[in-house]
């Protein structure tokens, strides 16, 4: 019975460690400024980055999530004016892009739902 407690007692301070909580962003397309930066404010070294981008829009659009560096780059492009696109992998950045392009005014949404890992 005491090993149990130990073995609860060592999970329960892995997991107080370790950030597992999700952010989530909801953003009008037609109120943003083409680019948006997110940035891990907990000064931690971070290795790897879960993101998840949904959304709906009116218009042609693209988006492109980066790190700004030319190492990593996606380009999504809605098919249907449906955006839907995840990323869950190695990050080495604390910070994550997203850039919305279009030639015309777009109306819409975006949600953003991340996690820096660290």
């Amino acid at each position: 019975m005491k090993n149990a407690f130990i073995l609860f007692g060592i999970i329960g301070v892995l997991f107080s460690c370790n950030t597992f909580s999700n952010t989530k962003i909801n953003i009008d397309i037609s109120n943003i400024n083409n680019e948006i930066i997110i940035k891990d404010e907990n000064k931690k070294y971070v290795y790897g980055l879960y993101c998840k981008i949904i959304g709906e829009v009116n218009e042609i659009i693209e988006i492109e999530f980066t790190n700004n560096e030319d190492t990593v780059s996606y380009r999504i492009i809605p098919e249907n004016g449906k955006i839907k696109f995840s990323y869950d992998a190695d990050w080495y950045s604390n910070e994550f892009i997203i850039k919305i392009i279009s030639d015309n005014n777009p109306s819409g949404y975006i949600n953003i739902v991340y996690r820096f890992k660290n």
